[in-house]
Formats: structure tokens, sequence, C-alpha cells
């Protein structure tokens, strides 16, 4: 049984290594292999692929924080009643050294993840982060065309970016929201902490496809329905100044970066609204996005929409679970399905008789 365990966790520790050491390669090759000069200050090139990936390994770290814990069952009585939630660096750090030493000798695995996290979280590398970002938010609001730019090279296919890129491209502070979100909901870590976000949000490569896809007129409002720090409306509305793009999200702290970076990019036909999705009134939506945002209350939502679209036609996205649901619609008409990683529908609704 003990050649079993260590067989596991050696598995574990090489696997852990060679996706670390890989990762870095790959961060610094995708971007690399194209002329970015040319369209950007290289020095603001080389700050967005840094940070960007800075913040691939601490997300990367902190999920295997969270599977590695699990292999020390033998301290559990111990930590249990005093550290409940005992599934991040910060909180393993503060426990007693005797006692953090005796883990480490039961899991090589938590001290080579500290030995990590403790030269990755350094006061002098946070301090570094934290000046490149600052740095990077003022040489980003005097190249605003030059971003757009890219987004629309982006778009067009003629470079390619990977997801956490163009997060740092438009300057959105995911990790920081997510973790004060969760401090001030006393929310146990790994609810908001290393989430996977590619799973959870609409991505860069599905708004690609997607937007591909739909035309649109000028007196065209759209709406996503739970718009989270607002990428759908960020990236629509680069590529269509003359649409009006409106988010609906109930987390303010969302809300706030949604809005600083439409506010930063110089997008005026971009913004997101604290409500109540069943207490806002969208009269003048014609197109509206759902990405399984709230499916409690799906019943009620398509509701107002079908009462809606009484009045004028509309178009309906639905992606994931959203899409399967108004399949089931009497009153919707699939107009397109597009490709995807996930299933993304356009529908849109039949007139009244």
């Amino acid at each position: 049984m003990l050649i079993v365990s260590n067989m596991i966790l050696l598995k574990f520790i090489t696997t852990f290594l060679i996706n670390i050491f890989f990762s870095i390669f790959v961060c610094a090759n995708t971007t690399s292999q194209y002329d970015l000069s040319k369209v950007l200050n290289e020095e603001f090139v080389k700050i967005i692929v840094e940070l960007g990936k800075e913040d691939w390994r601490d997300l990367r770290l902190r999920r295997l924080w969270l599977s590695a814990v699990e292999f020390s069952h033998e301290f559990e009585s111990e930590i249990t009643d005093k550290y409940p939630q005992l599934n991040v660096p910060e909180e393993y750090l503060n426990l007693n050294s005797s006692l953090r030493n005796r883990i480490k000798k039961s899991n090589p695995t938590l001290k080579l993840l500290e030995d990590l996290w403790m030269s990755s979280n350094s006061s002098k590398k946070v301090k570094h982060n934290n000046s490149l970002r600052k740095k990077l938010s003022v040489m980003r609001t005097k190249n605003i065309d030059r971003v757009n730019f890219l987004i629309e090279s982006y778009h067009k296919d003629e470079i390619e970016f990977k997801f956490d890129t163009i997060d740092q491209l438009i300057g959105l502070q995911y990790n920081e929201t997510e973790r004060s979100i969760g401090q001030r909901l006393k929310l146990p870590v790994e609810a908001y902490v290393g989430s996977l976000k590619s799973r959870t949000q609409t991505s860069y490569e599905m708004l690609r496809k997607l937007f591909k896809e739909i035309s649109f007129k000028k007196d065209d409002v759209f709406y996503d329905f739970g718009s989270g720090y607002g990428r759908v409306l960020i990236y629509g509305g680069i590529l269509n100044p003359d649409v009006q793009f409106k988010g609906i999200e109930l987390v303010s702290e969302r809300v706030n970066e949604a809005n600083r970076i439409s506010t930063e990019l110089g997008l005026k036909n971009v913004t997101t609204i604290e409500s109540d999705i069943l207490k806002m009134d969208y009269k003048d939506g014609t197109i509206f996005y759902m990405f399984n945002p709230f499916p409690s209350i799906m019943d009620k939502v398509m509701g107002q929409l079908r009462e809606h679209a009484k009045k004028k036609p509309i178009r309906i996205i639905g992606v994931g679970a959203s899409f399967f649901f108004m399949q089931k619609l009497s009153w919707l008409q699939l107009e397109k399905e597009i490709v995807s990683d996930r299933a993304i529908g356009v529908f849109r609704s039949i007139p009244v008789q």
C-alpha cells in the first residue's frame, strides 16, 4: 500500500513539473511567433505576456494545492477544528511551524508546492507585478486604438492569443476581483480562487466564432444576461462601435470591473448595469445573449422575453444548457447553429399571428 502511495505521489510531482515547464515554454512561444512590435510598443506586449504567465501559474498552483492537501489526512484531526478551510498556501503557512514540518515530511508534494508558492508570491514579486500592472494601465490608455486593433486582428484570425493574454490586453483584473467577492461573502477559498474560468465563462474563441455569424443593424441593442466581467460586451463593442451593448449583472464587484474596463478603453457603446434580471427594463433590446445565467428562474425570464417579442421581433443567443432549453420553446425558431466547443444557437422570435 505504501509503495502504491509513493508511486502516486511521484507521478503527481512529475506531471506537475512537466506541466509547469511546458506551459512556460508555450506562453513564451505563442506570442513570439508574431511580430507584434509593429502593432504595439514592444514593452507593452512583454508586460502583457509576463503578467498573463504569472496569473496562469498562480491559478495552476492553487488548483494543485487543493489536490495535494487531500493527501494529508494523517493530520486531519489536528487541523480540522482550528483550520476547517486549510485550502491555500497562505493558511497553510500560518500553521505552527512544527506541525507544518511534520506535514511536509509526510507529503513531499506539499513541500514542493510550498517552495514554488513562496518563490512566486514573495513580497518582492508581488510588488513587481503590481508595478507592472500600473505601468500597463498607463500604456493602455495611451494605446486604445492599438488595443482595439489587436482585438480586431484576433477576430480576423490574423493573430492568436491565449484566454488570459486577452484579459491582460483589455486590463481585466479577474483574480483580484474574485478574491474580493469571496472575502466579502465569506466563501471558502475554493469557491472563488482558481476557478476554471475558461469553462464557466464565454471564451474569446467562442466569441470569435459567434460574432462572425451575427449581422447587426445600427439600431440594434445587445443585452447579455448575467454578463459577469463584460467580456462579451467588450469584444462585441470593439468590433461594432455603432451598436449598443448592455450587460445585466447582480454582483457589484463584477459590474464595477466591467465598467472600469469599458471606460478605460473608451467604449461609449458598452455599459454594465447592476440589477436583478426580473426587475430590469430591457424593452429597447433586440438581441439577447444567455450562457446558463440563472437556471432556477429561466422559465420566468423566457416568459418576460416572450411578452417582449409580441411587440417587436427579437433574436436570442443561447449557449450550453440555455441552447437546449430554447429549442423546446414553440415561439422561437432556430435561425443558426454555430459549431464550437459548446452548443450555440441563434434563435429568432416567431411573429404572433
